[in-house]
Protein backbone atom coordinates (compact mmCIF):
# COMPACT_ATOMS: atom_id res chain seq x y z
CA UNK A 1 0.00 0.00 0.00
CA UNK A 2 2.44 2.23 0.85
CA UNK A 3 4.67 1.44 -2.34
CA UNK A 4 1.55 2.45 -4.50
CA UNK A 5 0.96 5.73 -2.58
CA UNK A 6 4.82 6.30 -3.28
CA UNK A 7 4.24 5.68 -6.92
CA UNK A 8 1.46 7.77 -7.15
CA UNK A 9 2.91 10.73 -5.48
CA UNK A 10 5.99 10.51 -7.74
CA UNK A 11 3.60 10.40 -10.72
CA UNK A 12 1.60 13.47 -9.62
CA UNK A 13 4.61 14.96 -8.88
CA UNK A 14 6.35 14.28 -12.47
CA UNK A 15 2.55 15.30 -14.22
CA UNK A 16 3.23 18.60 -12.25
CA UNK A 17 6.92 19.42 -13.94
CA UNK A 18 5.45 18.21 -17.05
CA UNK A 19 2.99 20.99 -16.84
CA UNK A 20 5.20 23.42 -15.77
CA UNK A 21 7.56 23.01 -18.41
CA UNK A 22 5.15 22.85 -21.36
CA UNK A 23 3.65 26.14 -20.19
CA UNK A 24 7.30 27.47 -19.88
CA UNK A 25 7.76 26.43 -23.51
CA UNK A 26 4.60 27.79 -24.70
CA UNK A 27 4.63 31.59 -22.99
CA UNK A 28 8.58 31.59 -24.26
CA UNK A 29 7.54 30.16 -28.24
CA UNK A 30 4.95 33.15 -27.83
CA UNK A 31 6.93 35.82 -26.84
CA UNK A 32 9.68 34.70 -29.52
CA UNK A 33 7.24 35.08 -31.99
CA UNK A 34 5.44 38.08 -30.96
CA UNK A 35 9.20 39.64 -30.54
CA UNK A 36 10.57 39.00 -34.13
CA UNK A 37 7.75 38.72 -36.85
CA UNK A 38 7.08 42.43 -36.31
CA UNK A 39 10.49 42.72 -38.21
CA UNK A 40 8.81 40.92 -40.89
CA UNK A 41 8.35 43.17 -43.79
CA UNK A 42 4.05 41.47 -44.29
CA UNK A 43 3.70 42.99 -40.39
CA UNK A 44 6.40 45.77 -39.87
CA UNK A 45 4.21 49.15 -38.22
CA UNK A 46 1.31 46.59 -37.45
CA UNK A 47 -0.27 47.83 -34.03
CA UNK A 48 -1.35 44.47 -32.40
CA UNK A 49 1.95 43.00 -33.16
CA UNK A 50 3.76 46.01 -31.57
CA UNK A 51 1.16 45.85 -28.36
CA UNK A 52 1.81 41.77 -28.41
CA UNK A 53 5.69 41.86 -27.38
CA UNK A 54 4.63 44.09 -24.98
CA UNK A 55 2.05 41.77 -23.27
CA UNK A 56 4.08 38.59 -24.30
CA UNK A 57 6.95 39.95 -21.91
CA UNK A 58 4.71 40.21 -19.13
CA UNK A 59 3.49 37.05 -19.69
CA UNK A 60 6.59 35.71 -20.02
CA UNK A 61 8.22 37.13 -16.86
CA UNK A 62 4.93 36.00 -14.94
CA UNK A 63 4.90 32.56 -15.86
CA UNK A 64 8.89 32.64 -14.38
CA UNK A 65 7.83 34.06 -11.64
CA UNK A 66 4.99 31.48 -10.93
CA UNK A 67 7.21 28.20 -12.03
CA UNK A 68 10.14 30.01 -8.84
CA UNK A 69 7.62 31.49 -6.52
CA UNK A 70 10.68 32.81 -4.78
CA UNK A 71 12.20 36.71 -4.90
CA UNK A 72 15.81 37.01 -4.36
CA UNK A 73 17.48 40.99 -4.12
CA UNK A 74 20.26 42.45 -2.71
CA UNK A 75 21.10 46.03 -1.17
CA UNK A 76 23.30 47.02 -3.72
CA UNK A 77 20.68 45.24 -6.48
CA UNK A 78 17.74 47.76 -5.09
CA UNK A 79 19.97 50.87 -4.65
CA UNK A 80 20.85 50.30 -8.03
CA UNK A 81 17.71 50.17 -9.62
CA UNK A 82 16.36 53.18 -7.17
CA UNK A 83 19.28 55.32 -9.04
CA UNK A 84 18.29 53.83 -12.33
CA UNK A 85 14.49 55.70 -11.00
CA UNK A 86 16.16 58.64 -9.98
CA UNK A 87 18.09 59.12 -12.93
CA UNK A 88 15.45 58.26 -15.59
CA UNK A 89 12.85 61.39 -13.15
CA UNK A 90 15.04 63.71 -13.58
CA UNK A 91 15.44 63.25 -17.55
CA UNK A 92 12.20 63.51 -17.71
CA UNK A 93 11.88 66.94 -16.04
CA UNK A 94 14.43 67.83 -19.42
CA UNK A 95 12.02 66.51 -22.55
CA UNK A 96 9.66 68.78 -24.52
CA UNK A 97 6.28 67.68 -24.55
CA UNK A 98 6.16 66.33 -27.35
CA UNK A 99 8.97 63.56 -26.48
CA UNK A 100 7.26 63.36 -23.18
CA UNK A 101 5.28 60.22 -23.78
CA UNK A 102 8.15 58.31 -25.66
CA UNK A 103 10.49 59.04 -23.17
CA UNK A 104 8.33 58.43 -19.82
CA UNK A 105 7.57 54.26 -21.86
CA UNK A 106 11.69 53.76 -22.84
CA UNK A 107 12.01 54.74 -18.87
CA UNK A 108 9.15 51.83 -17.56
CA UNK A 109 11.00 49.63 -20.03
CA UNK A 110 14.06 50.21 -18.60
CA UNK A 111 13.05 50.03 -15.05
CA UNK A 112 10.55 46.60 -15.83
CA UNK A 113 14.15 45.27 -17.60
CA UNK A 114 16.05 45.59 -14.32
CA UNK A 115 13.21 44.86 -11.76
CA UNK A 116 12.94 42.09 -14.03
CA UNK A 117 16.39 41.01 -14.26
CA UNK A 118 17.01 41.13 -10.34
CA UNK A 119 14.03 39.60 -9.38
CA UNK A 120 12.49 37.12 -11.78
CA UNK A 121 15.67 35.97 -14.12
CA UNK A 122 17.90 35.76 -12.11
CA UNK A 123 16.12 33.28 -9.71
CA UNK A 124 15.49 31.10 -12.64
CA UNK A 125 16.79 27.46 -12.35
CA UNK A 126 19.19 25.61 -14.59
CA UNK A 127 16.85 23.35 -15.80
CA UNK A 128 14.34 25.98 -17.19
CA UNK A 129 17.06 28.23 -18.04
CA UNK A 130 17.92 25.47 -20.57
CA UNK A 131 13.85 25.25 -21.45
CA UNK A 132 13.82 28.84 -22.74
CA UNK A 133 16.41 29.16 -24.74
CA UNK A 134 15.92 25.93 -26.35
CA UNK A 135 12.49 27.10 -26.96
CA UNK A 136 14.41 30.18 -28.61
CA UNK A 137 16.90 28.28 -30.38
CA UNK A 138 13.16 26.17 -31.71
CA UNK A 139 11.75 29.33 -32.60
CA UNK A 140 14.43 31.02 -34.64
CA UNK A 141 15.06 27.55 -36.60
CA UNK A 142 11.43 27.98 -37.57
CA UNK A 143 10.68 31.31 -38.56
CA UNK A 144 13.69 33.09 -39.13
CA UNK A 145 16.47 30.35 -39.85
CA UNK A 146 14.40 27.50 -42.48
CA UNK A 147 12.73 30.22 -44.53
CA UNK A 148 15.05 32.45 -45.34
CA UNK A 149 17.08 29.23 -46.44
CA UNK A 150 14.46 28.57 -48.66
CA UNK A 151 13.85 31.71 -50.04
CA UNK A 152 17.71 32.41 -50.47
CA UNK A 153 17.99 29.28 -52.74
CA UNK A 154 14.80 29.80 -54.65
CA UNK A 155 13.89 33.24 -55.44
CA UNK A 156 16.18 36.75 -56.28
CA UNK A 157 13.35 38.67 -55.43
CA UNK A 158 14.38 38.61 -51.93
CA UNK A 159 17.46 40.31 -52.54
CA UNK A 160 18.28 43.87 -52.47
CA UNK A 161 21.04 46.61 -53.50
CA UNK A 162 21.87 49.23 -51.52
CA UNK A 163 24.95 51.25 -50.54
CA UNK A 164 27.10 49.45 -53.58
CA UNK A 165 25.98 46.15 -51.51
CA UNK A 166 23.99 42.77 -52.47
CA UNK A 167 22.43 41.65 -49.50
CA UNK A 168 19.78 39.33 -48.40
CA UNK A 169 16.74 40.31 -46.36
CA UNK A 170 14.55 37.41 -47.06
CA UNK A 171 10.68 38.23 -45.61
CA UNK A 172 12.43 41.03 -43.08
CA UNK A 173 11.90 44.79 -43.38
CA UNK A 174 15.53 45.31 -42.80
CA UNK A 175 19.18 42.97 -43.24
CA UNK A 176 20.22 43.75 -39.77
CA UNK A 177 17.49 42.64 -38.04
CA UNK A 178 17.13 39.17 -39.67
CA UNK A 179 21.13 38.91 -38.92
CA UNK A 180 20.46 40.20 -35.39
CA UNK A 181 18.20 36.84 -35.20
CA UNK A 182 20.76 34.90 -36.73
CA UNK A 183 23.55 35.52 -34.36
CA UNK A 184 21.60 35.37 -31.62
CA UNK A 185 20.67 31.81 -32.61
CA UNK A 186 24.31 31.49 -33.46
CA UNK A 187 25.35 32.46 -29.60
CA UNK A 188 23.10 30.51 -27.83
CA UNK A 189 23.99 27.28 -29.77
CA UNK A 190 27.36 27.64 -29.53
CA UNK A 191 26.91 27.89 -26.04
CA UNK A 192 24.88 24.85 -25.59
CA UNK A 193 27.46 22.21 -27.66
CA UNK A 194 29.96 22.93 -25.07
CA UNK A 195 28.54 20.43 -22.74
CA UNK A 196 25.95 18.76 -24.99
CA UNK A 197 26.62 15.02 -24.98
CA UNK A 198 23.78 13.81 -27.13
CA UNK A 199 25.09 13.55 -30.48
CA UNK A 200 21.42 14.20 -31.87
CA UNK A 201 21.36 17.66 -30.45
CA UNK A 202 24.95 18.25 -31.08
CA UNK A 203 24.67 18.07 -34.79
CA UNK A 204 21.51 19.99 -34.64
CA UNK A 205 23.59 22.69 -32.90
CA UNK A 206 26.09 22.20 -35.38
CA UNK A 207 24.04 22.58 -38.34
CA UNK A 208 21.86 25.69 -36.78
CA UNK A 209 25.64 27.65 -36.36
CA UNK A 210 26.58 26.76 -39.60
CA UNK A 211 22.80 27.77 -40.62
CA UNK A 212 22.94 30.77 -39.09
CA UNK A 213 26.43 31.94 -40.22
CA UNK A 214 25.12 31.45 -43.93
CA UNK A 215 22.35 34.01 -43.38
CA UNK A 216 24.44 36.51 -41.82
CA UNK A 217 26.63 36.25 -44.52
CA UNK A 218 24.07 37.05 -47.38
CA UNK A 219 22.79 39.32 -45.33
CA UNK A 220 26.25 41.12 -45.50
CA UNK A 221 25.25 42.37 -41.73
CA UNK A 222 29.30 43.95 -41.11
CA UNK A 223 28.56 43.84 -37.34
CA UNK A 224 27.02 40.48 -36.83
CA UNK A 225 29.03 38.55 -39.52
CA UNK A 226 32.73 39.88 -37.76
CA UNK A 227 31.19 39.27 -33.93
CA UNK A 228 30.02 35.96 -35.21
CA UNK A 229 33.58 34.96 -36.26
CA UNK A 230 35.08 36.60 -33.10
CA UNK A 231 32.41 34.41 -30.97
CA UNK A 232 33.40 31.33 -33.17
CA UNK A 233 37.09 31.95 -32.22
CA UNK A 234 36.62 32.87 -28.34
CA UNK A 235 34.82 29.57 -28.35
CA UNK A 236 37.34 26.89 -29.43
CA UNK A 237 40.06 29.23 -27.48
CA UNK A 238 38.12 28.37 -24.65
CA UNK A 239 37.73 24.70 -25.28
CA UNK A 240 41.31 24.37 -26.20
CA UNK A 241 42.61 26.04 -23.22
CA UNK A 242 40.19 23.40 -21.25
CA UNK A 243 41.66 20.24 -23.06
CA UNK A 244 45.20 21.46 -25.09
CA UNK A 245 46.95 24.39 -23.34
CA UNK A 246 49.91 24.42 -24.95
CA UNK A 247 47.72 24.50 -28.71
CA UNK A 248 45.35 26.94 -27.32
CA UNK A 249 47.93 29.68 -26.99
CA UNK A 250 49.00 28.72 -30.63
CA UNK A 251 45.74 28.96 -31.83
CA UNK A 252 44.84 31.80 -29.84
CA UNK A 253 47.48 33.47 -31.44
CA UNK A 254 46.78 32.35 -34.90
CA UNK A 255 43.64 34.05 -34.29
CA UNK A 256 44.10 37.28 -33.15
CA UNK A 257 46.76 37.76 -36.45
CA UNK A 258 44.06 36.63 -38.86
CA UNK A 259 41.51 39.15 -37.30
CA UNK A 260 44.19 41.70 -37.69
CA UNK A 261 44.88 41.04 -41.01
CA UNK A 262 41.19 41.19 -42.12
CA UNK A 263 40.51 44.78 -40.25
CA UNK A 264 44.00 46.15 -42.20
CA UNK A 265 42.40 44.53 -45.35
CA UNK A 266 39.34 46.04 -44.91
CA UNK A 267 40.75 49.25 -43.83
CA UNK A 268 43.15 49.58 -47.33
CA UNK A 269 39.81 48.90 -49.27
CA UNK A 270 38.15 51.68 -48.01
CA UNK A 271 40.96 53.98 -48.51
CA UNK A 272 44.02 53.74 -49.38
CA UNK A 273 45.15 56.85 -47.06
CA UNK A 274 43.32 56.18 -43.80
CA UNK A 275 41.26 58.98 -42.26
CA UNK A 276 38.34 59.67 -40.20
CA UNK A 277 35.70 59.27 -43.45
CA UNK A 278 36.76 56.26 -44.70
CA UNK A 279 36.48 54.76 -41.09
CA UNK A 280 32.63 56.35 -41.19
CA UNK A 281 32.31 54.73 -44.65
CA UNK A 282 33.33 51.66 -43.12
CA UNK A 283 30.65 51.68 -40.55
CA UNK A 284 28.04 53.19 -43.26
CA UNK A 285 28.33 56.37 -41.48
CA UNK A 286 27.56 55.23 -38.10
CA UNK A 287 30.36 57.78 -36.38
CA UNK A 288 27.90 60.42 -37.99
CA UNK A 289 25.17 59.34 -35.40
CA UNK A 290 27.29 61.44 -32.55
CA UNK A 291 27.26 64.79 -34.13
CA UNK A 292 24.04 65.85 -33.05
CA UNK A 293 24.37 64.38 -29.28
CA UNK A 294 27.99 66.20 -28.79
CA UNK A 295 26.08 69.20 -29.98
CA UNK A 296 23.19 69.04 -27.84
CA UNK A 297 23.63 71.83 -24.77
CA UNK A 298 25.60 70.80 -21.80
CA UNK A 299 22.09 70.14 -19.89
CA UNK A 300 20.31 68.28 -22.51
CA UNK A 301 23.31 66.23 -23.10
CA UNK A 302 23.70 65.43 -19.25
CA UNK A 303 19.68 64.69 -18.62
CA UNK A 304 18.92 63.62 -22.68
CA UNK A 305 16.30 65.25 -24.37
CA UNK A 306 14.23 61.85 -25.37
CA UNK A 307 13.20 61.50 -28.92
CA UNK A 308 9.88 61.19 -31.36
CA UNK A 309 9.39 58.17 -33.30
CA UNK A 310 7.49 58.32 -36.25
CA UNK A 311 4.09 56.30 -35.44
CA UNK A 312 2.61 54.41 -33.19
CA UNK A 313 4.32 51.08 -33.96
CA UNK A 314 7.63 52.49 -34.96
CA UNK A 315 10.15 49.66 -34.81
CA UNK A 316 13.46 51.36 -36.29
CA UNK A 317 16.09 52.54 -33.41
CA UNK A 318 18.82 54.41 -33.65
CA UNK A 319 21.95 52.21 -34.78
CA UNK A 320 23.80 52.70 -31.68
CA UNK A 321 22.39 51.52 -28.10
CA UNK A 322 24.54 53.68 -25.81
CA UNK A 323 23.63 56.96 -28.51
CA UNK A 324 20.07 55.67 -28.07
CA UNK A 325 20.40 55.95 -24.06
CA UNK A 326 22.01 59.00 -24.20
CA UNK A 327 19.52 60.34 -26.46
CA UNK A 328 16.65 59.35 -24.29
CA UNK A 329 17.99 59.58 -20.75
CA UNK A 330 21.32 61.72 -20.80
CA UNK A 331 25.14 60.54 -19.67
CA UNK A 332 23.62 60.49 -16.11
CA UNK A 333 21.24 57.58 -16.96
CA UNK A 334 23.75 55.76 -19.03
CA UNK A 335 26.30 56.31 -16.11
CA UNK A 336 23.75 54.33 -13.75
CA UNK A 337 22.83 51.53 -16.44
CA UNK A 338 26.51 51.00 -16.37
CA UNK A 339 26.47 50.90 -13.10
CA UNK A 340 23.79 48.02 -13.08
CA UNK A 341 25.36 46.02 -16.07
CA UNK A 342 28.83 46.08 -14.20
CA UNK A 343 27.09 44.93 -10.97
CA UNK A 344 25.24 41.90 -12.62
CA UNK A 345 28.10 41.13 -15.07
CA UNK A 346 30.62 41.13 -11.59
CA UNK A 347 28.41 38.82 -10.03
CA UNK A 348 28.59 36.42 -13.16
CA UNK A 349 32.24 36.33 -13.31
CA UNK A 350 32.90 35.42 -9.82
CA UNK A 351 29.98 32.72 -10.06
CA UNK A 352 31.94 31.35 -13.24
CA UNK A 353 35.68 31.49 -11.65
CA UNK A 354 34.09 29.14 -9.03
CA UNK A 355 32.42 26.68 -11.05
CA UNK A 356 35.38 27.04 -13.76
CA UNK A 357 32.64 25.57 -16.19
CA UNK A 358 33.08 26.53 -20.12
CA UNK A 359 29.25 27.30 -20.68
CA UNK A 360 29.41 29.76 -17.50
CA UNK A 361 32.47 31.58 -19.21
CA UNK A 362 30.88 31.23 -22.40
CA UNK A 363 27.81 33.27 -21.06
CA UNK A 364 30.09 36.63 -20.20
CA UNK A 365 31.82 36.19 -23.57
CA UNK A 366 27.94 36.42 -24.74
CA UNK A 367 27.42 39.61 -22.95
CA UNK A 368 30.60 41.22 -23.81
CA UNK A 369 30.19 40.55 -27.12
CA UNK A 370 26.73 41.96 -26.76
CA UNK A 371 28.13 44.89 -25.38
CA UNK A 372 30.44 45.66 -28.30
CA UNK A 373 27.17 44.68 -30.81
CA UNK A 374 25.43 47.61 -29.40
CA UNK A 375 28.03 50.35 -30.48
CA UNK A 376 26.69 49.33 -34.02
CA UNK A 377 23.48 48.73 -33.47
CA UNK A 378 20.45 49.86 -30.98
CA UNK A 379 18.22 47.91 -28.56
CA UNK A 380 20.30 48.62 -25.98
CA UNK A 381 17.28 49.08 -23.50
CA UNK A 382 14.62 47.77 -25.02
CA UNK A 383 11.96 44.18 -24.57
CA UNK A 384 11.33 45.05 -28.51
CA UNK A 385 13.00 42.45 -30.05
CA UNK A 386 14.29 39.32 -28.92
CA UNK A 387 18.04 39.63 -28.92
CA UNK A 388 17.56 42.56 -26.55
CA UNK A 389 15.41 40.34 -23.99
CA UNK A 390 18.10 37.40 -24.26
CA UNK A 391 20.77 40.01 -23.75
CA UNK A 392 18.79 40.73 -19.92
CA UNK A 393 18.26 37.24 -19.38
CA UNK A 394 22.22 35.86 -19.98
CA UNK A 395 23.37 39.53 -18.03
CA UNK A 396 21.24 38.28 -15.18
CA UNK A 397 21.49 34.17 -14.34
CA UNK A 398 24.71 33.09 -12.82
CA UNK A 399 24.83 29.70 -14.94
Amino acid sequence: MEKIQFENIKHCKNKQLLVKQQSLFIFTFILSICTIMPFYNLFFGNNIFYIMKYISFIMFALIILYLNRKIKIDLYSVLIILLIIFTGSLSIINVSFDNFSHTLIYIVIGVSIATSSEMVFKNISKEYHTIINYTILTAILIIVLLPSLYYSLFSSSYYISTEGRYRFLGVFKNSNELARFCFLSLLISLRYLSFNSIKLVRFLLIFNIILSFYIIFISNSRTSFYLSILAVLIYLSLFLIKVYKNTAVVFIISSLLLLLSLGAIKLYNASHQFNIKSFNDLLSGRLNAWIPILRQSFTDLLLGTGTQREGFAATIVIANGYIETLQYIGIIGLFAWGIFIIHMLTKKFFFAMLNKNLSDFFGIVIIAIFLLYYFFEGGLISIGNLASIYFWLELSRKH
